[in-house]
């Protein structure tokens, strides 16, 4: 039975499919970003792709992993992220230099070449109008200075390699608390995905894979809210990373708490957020602060000011 025809009796989460209904990617969209993807992946690792030498391998990040992506107010398109891991010791190369040969790898296909547009961290892939969504493919090398699984991704602007661990976030952070449910949530729907880490491309979940997780949902909402609330003050919006962030950790400290309604349960996570923004006095101002929680050396609220904090609150 699909999700939205269940009665609210047996799934209390049916109110809130119905309002995250018209944000998602349509089951059609799904497929043509699956193949967009795949298509993407494909010509990256062409035998006769500059990048090739170095085991590029194709990755989803960001909500399109853990399954947040939302439809932008601002346009009626979607933004899905991809990562190109390269086997590359990041000292001996410069940011742009890798950033450069994964925009070549891309610019020798004919269709791409066309499709590419050069952004900060990221070559963005724009589609027709029709398919409503583009794709970002961030190049990303190991983090040489770390033994762990974080990555380098080259910052255009600044010149400078950013240290991050977006498949850690996604996949030892915000997926296990995903999967601790409120104690008046039933029927869940289990969705196992498997990755071989030798894999040149990972594949994507399954359409409706992510059904049914009350973390995911809220992830969405306060998204969307996010969005409505600062359309008219857009340079103080808060990073869709930085509010997953807050909210899984609100969500996991919740959690443990038995809720009378899933209502309360919501209201309970939504009014704990700034709880986990971390503010410290420093001689020049204040700093505000929200780790990575798979990578300590990221602060997700680098930039942010008071008035960010306080348009926030």
């Amino acid at each position: 039975m699909n999700t939205l025809q269940r009665p609210a009796a047996i799934n209390p989460l049916t109110f809130i499919d119905r309002i995250i209904a018209d944000l998602e990617l349509t089951p059609t969209q799904y497929e043509n970003a699956k193949r967009s993807y795949e298509a993407v992946a494909e010509v990256l690792n062409k035998s006769n792709s500059p990048i090739r030498i170095y085991n590029p391998k194709i990755r989803p990040q960001g909500s399109m992993r853990i399954g947040t992506t939302i439809k932008p107010l601002e346009h009626d398109e979607f933004d899905l992220d991809m990562l190109c891991w390269l086997a590359i010791l990041g000292k001996n190369v410069t940011p742009n230099e890798v950033y450069e040969w994964v925009w070549n790898a891309l610019g020798q296909n004919e269709t791409y070449r066309k499709m590419r547009e050069p952004r900060c961290r990221c070559i963005r892939i724009n589609y027709a109008e029709a398919y409503r969504f583009h794709l970002d493919v961030t190049p990303a090398i190991p983090d040489w200075n770390r033994q762990s699984e974080s990555l380098y991704v080259p910052d255009r602007e600044r010149r400078m390699w950013c240290s991050t661990h977006p498949i850690g976030f996604a996949d030892t952070f915000f997926k296990p608390i995903a999967e601790k449910l409120p104690v008046l949530q039933r029927h869940l729907i289990e969705s196992e995905r498997h990755f071989t880490a030798n894999a040149a491309t990972e594949p994507l979940p399954a359409y409706g894979a992510f059904e049914e997780r009350p973390l995911q949902r809220i992830v969405q909402m306060m998204k969307h809210d996010r969005d409505k609330h600062y359309a008219d003050n857009p340079k103080l919006i808060p990073s869709s990373i930085l509010l997953t962030t807050i909210t899984a950790h609100s969500y996991a400290a919740e959690v443990q708490t038995q809720a009378a309604s899933l209502l309360e349960f919501v209201h309970n996570v939504i009014d704990r957020l700034p709880n986990y923004i971390q503010c410290v006095q420093l001689p020049k101002g204040r700093q505000y602060i929200v780790v990575n929680p798979t990578n300590d050396s990221e602060n997700f609220a680098e930039k942010w000011t008071e008035d960010h904090y306080n348009e926030f609150r």
